[in-house]
């Protein structure tokens, strides 16, 4: 009798075990902080990538703070990295699956290519006759149009044409990280006044700020940047430059 009750606590304690989360619902919405508008996931590991490696190393930092025992080397090798070019945008294949099994991917925006060519050609029309002309030429031999944008020089109405991507953020905020799951976010550089370069880039989205009920400011983690706080960006300039948002999210087994 005492060895069949001790195999039925053992059947029971590897059913919760296999049930379990890696990181439960109570704890992470204890890690969400709120104070004077700002809404704020803590304890999300701060990880400075290798070169090109920001795809990587940012997917480091949201698995580490679930629990998951990963590095930005092992993940590239997933991702087909490159150390030379950077990763694709297009790592949602390897969740679910393999060695990424117990997570979950969900793109929640991802940039249109009629999006990007509404934004390219009213751009133009806001430039000198010159400066279109250079614009052009640039764009001709192979440059993005991100690289080549100028936000001192961007016009309202792509305000009015990133649309899709300032609902998608505003959903996001409050659906996930209200909850306790930080976003995966990817970004044109160089459509920021803070930013020093260009080229496409990915980063963590770990919080927001709200007055009267209007988001005003994203606070991100950045890899390149290494081990240091959140920093801040107006709602407004972090939609411009968004290429994608993304959630992972741990699966119950």
């Amino acid at each position: 009798m005492m060895i069949k009750f001790i195999s039925i606590i053992c059947v029971l304690v590897l059913a919760l075990c296999a049930g379990a989360k890696t990181l439960d619902e109570p704890t992470r919405l204890r890690r969400v902080k709120r104070n004077s508008g700002d809404v704020i996931i803590q304890r999300i590991p701060a990880i400075e990538q290798k070169r090109n490696y920001c795809l990587p190393a940012s997917v480091e930092m949201i698995l580490r703070y679930y629990g998951a025992k990963v590095n930005q080397r092992e993940l590239g090798k997933i991702f087909n990295s490159s150390r030379k070019i950077g990763t694709s945008n297009n790592i949602g294949k390897y969740f679910g699956s393999g060695e990424l099994e117990d997570f979950k991917y969900t793109t929640l925006y991802a940039l249109s290519q009629q999006e990007y060519q509404q934004m390219v050609e009213v751009y133009q029309q806001a430039l000198p006759t010159a400066a279109r002309k250079r614009f052009q030429k640039q764009l001709q031999k192979g440059k993005s149009a991100f690289d080549l944008m100028d936000l001192r020089r961007c016009p309202e109405e792509l305000n009015d044409i990133r649309q899709p991507a300032a609902k998608a953020m505003r959903q996001a905020c409050k659906t996930y990280l209200d909850k306790g799951y930080p976003l995966l976010w990817s970004v044109a550089m160089g459509l920021d006044h803070n930013d020093r370069d260009t080229g496409f880039h990915a980063r963590i989205i770990a919080g927001y700020q709200e007055k009267d009920g209007v988001i005003t400011e994203i606070i991100y983690l950045d890899s390149w940047y290494g081990r240091r706080k959140f920093k801040r960006m107006p709602f407004t300039a972090a939609v411009l430059q968004t290429t994608k948002i993304a959630v992972i999210e741990p699966l119950t087994k």
